[in-house]
């Protein structure tokens, strides 16, 4: 059965249930704010979590008919099955019970008389045994208590996100004494059957190895309770969410005298914007400025890239990716290529190689009229990036 938080009351269960599910709700906020670095807060939250699950499990829960909680309600007497009419309920959530029990409590628990068939008595017998019962229903409706009862239990949580199981340990009837309650009625393991509540809304923290784990360990009967406490290295995989400005190095061949300092000179400056299509893949638009073209007229590439990429840790991130973009100079870019990112929180620095096919479409322009389309020329070059940008 589904429940909504807000029925319940300021008992010490529902206070634990109630500060469980504001946690949980609290961690998924912090888990959904990109603007900040707070694994040490979600961290704390979950062991906050834990520690209240863990008292939960080890504590054993009392309510009797003194209280509010559990009421007792004595009925008419059953003549056909020798005993009164009982309804039990517990409150233990405002609004529902989660032990609601309709019994008969027989004639001779309550009086402490062997009872004799009425087909088997006698006519002062049967008077006498009329006289009890009426002299009985009077306690039963004064204002003055004669039965009580007690309830012993345990909640724990149980399979699915906020669902929760109610476990009756013991529940006796007794007479109300002045000084001592006799007890007159037990109930038998049988009649004592666990009931299973969910809180709304559904509010879900744990990994699916956590999921898992504990539906094997609670549909096995086992009582263990394991920890689960979010690795601080534990590798979140999402696709690539970046903006990066980068410097851009291209040769047609090269050698390692190539990147001798004096002999590096930047092609490209620009901007790359990406986001995630799932928890691999990843699409961009970039914008380049050719920085040999600052004297003359100036040159813009604008393309567009699809890729894929695989968090190693949080902080290492390779990818492999191709690009399409075109050029003011009547050029086109096919590019195919690797990179890698190195992640501090939302800072991260990126190196990257691409393979090239430029395709210059110069000479069709350039002449007239137009020429053929074979006098395309295609170069092939590499090309060579790093940058720095934020990831989130």
């Amino acid at each position: 059965m589904l429940l909504p938080l807000k029925i319940f009351s300021q008992t010490k269960i529902q206070t634990q249930i109630e500060n469980i599910e504001n946690l949980k709700r609290e961690y998924i906020e912090l888990k959904n704010d990109s603007t900040t670095e707070n694994a040490p807060q979600r961290r704390a939250i979950r062991k906050q979590i834990l520690n209240i699950y863990s008292d939960m499990e080890n504590s054993t829960f009392t309510e009797n008919t003194n209280g509010k909680n559990l009421t007792l309600e004595i009925k008419d007497y059953n003549i056909e099955k020798q005993g009164w009419n009982i309804s039990l309920n517990c409150n233990i959530v405002e609004g529902y019970n989660l032990f609601n029990r309709e019994f008969v409590l027989p004639y001779n628990y309550v009086t402490k008389k062997q009872f004799v068939d009425r087909t088997k008595m006698n006519a002062r017998q049967i008077k006498s045994y009329e006289n009890l019962i009426e002299t009985y229903d009077e306690l039963f409706r004064s204002s003055s208590l004669f039965l009580g009862a007690q309830l012993t239990f345990k909640i724990t949580k149980w399979l699915d996100a906020s669902e929760y199981i109610f476990t009756p340990e013991s529940c006796t009837i007794f007479i109300l004494g002045s000084t001592s309650n006799q007890i007159i009625y037990t109930f038998s393991p049988e009649e004592l059957e666990p009931v299973q509540f969910t809180i709304l809304p559904q509010i879900e923290i744990r990994s699916e190895a956590q999921i898992r784990s504990d539906r094997e360990q609670l549909t096995g009967g086992e009582k263990i309770y394991e920890e689960e406490e979010e690795s601080e290295n534990k590798t979140e995989q999402k696709g690539r969410r970046t903006f990066v400005i980068s410097m851009e190095y291209k040769k047609e061949g090269f050698s390692p005298s190539d990147f001798y300092y004096k002999n590096l000179k930047i092609d490209n400056a620009g901007g790359t914007l990406t986001w995630g299509l799932n928890d691999y893949t990843f699409a961009g638009l970039l914008v380049n400025y050719n920085i040999k073209s600052i004297n003359s007229t100036s040159i813009y590439e604008i393309g567009a890239k699809l890729g894929a990429n695989y968090s190693i840790t949080n902080f290492m991130r390779p990818y492999a990716d191709g690009t399409v973009s075109i050029q003011t100079d009547n050029k086109i870019f096919l590019k195919a290529g690797a990179g890698i990112d190195f992640k501090i929180s939302h800072f991260m620095i990126n190196f990257a190689y691409d393979y090239n096919w430029r395709f210059n479409f110069e000479p069709i322009f350039d002449s007239n009229p137009i020429t053929n389309i074979r006098d395309v020329t295609v170069t092939k070059l590499h090309s060579f990036s790093v940058g720095i940008g934020l990831s989130w």
